[in-house]
C-alpha cells in the first residue's frame, strides 16, 4: 500500500512538470493565463484527491497497537506505591491536624472553666468586701451611737440642772440667756 501511494505522488508531481513545460510553449497572455488557470485547478484537485486518498488509507503506522511492557508494568507498580505512600502520609497528617484541633478544643475548654472560676473568686471578694465594708460601718457606728446618745442625754440633764439653778440665781438666768439656753 505504502508503494502504491509513492507511486501515485510520483504521478503528480510529473504531470505537473508536463504543465510547466506547456506553460512555458504557451505563445499569447491570454493562453498563458488560461493553461495557469487550468494548472492551478488541476493541482488543487490532485493535492485534495490524493489528502483524501492518504487520510483513508490504512497506513500501518496509524493503526498499529503499542504493547505493554514489563517496564511499563514496573513504572505502573511503582506510581501505585507512590500513590498509596503519599495517600497514607496523607491520612497520617490529617490525624495529627485532628488530634491537634482536640487539643486546642480542651485547652480552650480548660481557658473557659478558668475564667469562670477568676469570675466567680472576683465576685466573691467583691461581695466580702461589701459585707465587710457594711458590718465594719454598723460596728463601727453602734459604739459611737451609743456614746453620741449617753452624752446627749447627759447634756440634757446638765441643762435641766442649770435652768433650775437660773430660777434661784439672777446672775446664772442672765447667763444662760445670754447663750441662748433659756
Amino acid at each position: 500500500q505504502h508503494g502504491a501511494v509513492c507511486a501515485k505522488l510520483r504521478s503528480v508531481f510529473g504531470a505537473a512538470a508536463g504543465l510547466r513545460k506547456s506553460l512555458g510553449n504557451a505563445r499569447g497572455e491570454g493562453e498563458r493565463t488560461r493553461v495557469v488557470s487550468w494548472m492551478m485547478h488541476w493541482a488543487f484537485s490532485r493535492f485534495v484527491l490524493m489528502g483524501g486518498v492518504v487520510c483513508t488509507l490504512d497506513v500501518p503506522v496509524w493503526g498499529q497497537e503499542v504493547p505493554y511492557t514489563l517496564e511499563d508494568r514496573g513504572r505502573l507498580i511503582q506510581v501505585e506505591a507512590t500513590l498509596r505512600e503519599f495517600k497514607e502520609s496523607v491520612d497520617k497528617r490529617f490525624e495529627q491536624i485532628d488530634k491537634r484541633f482536640e487539643q486546642i478544643d480542651k485547652r480552650f475548654e480548660q481557658m473557659l472553666t478558668f475564667m469562670w472560676i477568676l469570675a466567680g473568686v472576683f465576685g466573691g471578694l467583691v461581695a466580702a468586701t461589701i459585707g465587710i465594708t457594711v458590718w465594719d460601718r454598723r460596728t463601727a457606728l453602734a459604739p459611737a451611737l451609743r456614746r453620741s446618745g449617753e452624752v446627749e442625754e447627759r447634756t440634757e440633764r446638765i441643762e435641766r440642772a442649770l435652768r433650775e439653778l437660773a430660777q434661784h440665781d439672777a446672775r446664772m438666768a442672765e447667763a444662760l440667756k445670754h447663750v441662748g439656753l433659756l
